[in-house]
Formats: structure tokens, sequence, C-alpha cells
């Protein structure tokens, strides 16, 4: 309009249009950062929440005020790979609920590494990691002071210690370990003083 104005000879007419087309875009740029910053955190509620279709379009949203933005690349690499993310996800938790956690480890930890930054991923994968090292401390102490029990010195300090490592604050596994150093020590005391007694009897010295 301010075009033919001014081809017309009309150049306050013209020049009126054009300051109404500049205020005009003003208010719109304002206006697209707000609607790219909501757009950006809509699909990061929407990755959040599993819902992949409408991440991706709030994504696309963000790259068409912005093109080439690389926070909005980044969150529609994530959507686009949500549906992935909840399949590991959903397999983790059949493997789970079935008794199988190092297979669903594996899935979880499959989850996380299509997207690091997913929650319920890190969540379900530290709580699986938890029960898992859970039971091979577990493991260690019953095998440890079984060891003890029989007598098996060597044995119940190798798997004491490893508990200990697991657990560094456990008072039991260090009760457990510094008793399997004592009597193994005593034993040890006990078995050179004969030694030497026998070699002293026979005159060895």
């Amino acid at each position: 309009e301010a075009a033919t104005a001014a081809g017309a000879g009309d150049y306050a007419g013209a020049i009126q249009r054009y300051d109404d087309a500049s205020r005009r875009l003003t208010g719109i740029a304002g206006r697209s950062e707000a609607v790219h910053a909501r757009a950006l955190a809509d699909g990061e509620t929407a990755i959040q929440a599993g819902a992949s279709a409408r991440a991706i379009e709030a994504f696309r949203l963000a790259l068409a005020i912005r093109p080439g933005d690389t926070k909005a690349q980044h969150g529609l690499g994530r959507a686009e790979r949500l549906d992935d993310v909840r399949a590991q996800l959903a397999e983790g938790e059949i493997q789970e609920r079935a008794g199988k956690p190092e297979q669903a480890r594996a899935a979880y930890a499959t989850a996380v590494a299509l997207d690091p930054e997913f929650a319920l991923a890190r969540a379900a994968l530290a709580r699986v990691e938890g029960r898992l090292a859970a039971q091979h401390f577990d493991g260690l102490m019953t095998r440890g002071l079984g060891q003890l029990e029989q007598s098996e010195w060597p044995g119940a300090q190798q798997s004491l210690g490893a508990a200990l490592k697991l657990r560094p604050a456990d008072r039991s596994a260090a009760d457990g370990l510094a008793r399997a150093k004592e009597v193994q020590q005593r034993d040890t005391l006990a078995r050179l003083q004969s030694e030497g007694q026998g070699l002293e009897s026979a005159e060895r010295w």
C-alpha cells in the first residue's frame, strides 16, 4: 500500500503506511519471542508427559520462528526419539515385574542413552541399579559370614572386603572383615609358634 501510494505521488500517505507497517512489525517481533519461549517450554512439558506428537509440533513452531535455534533443534531430536524411549521404558517395566532386574537395567540404560534428560528413564535406571547393588551386597555378606563360620579366613576377607567397598559405612561388613583378619592373624601366629616349638625340639636352630 505504501509503495502504491508513493507511485501515485501520495508521499504523505506512503510515509504513514510505512510507519504503520513498522509498528506492526515491531509488535510481531516482540510477540514472536514470547511465543518462541512458550513453544520451547511446551515442547519440554510434552516430552516429560510422553506426548511425542505435541512435543514435535511445539519444537517445530519454535524453529519456524527462529530457524537454526539449537535449543529447538535439540528438543525436536528428543521428541522424535521419544516413542523409542517410552518403548524401552515399557520393556524395562515388563522385565522388572517378571523379576529380571538385569534385563530391566539393560532396557532402562538404552532409554537413558536415547535421551539422558528424560527424568522417568533416569529414575527407573537408578531404581533398578539400586536394587541390584543391594542384592550384590547381601550376597557378598551372606557368603562372607558363611566363610567365617567355616573358618575360611582368606575367602571371608575377600567377600567382606568387597561388601565394604560397596558400602564403606556398613558396620556389619566392617566388623566381619575385622574379625576375619583378627582370627586369621591369631591362627597364623599359633601355627608359627607350633612350628617354632617343633623345630626347637628337633634342635633345628
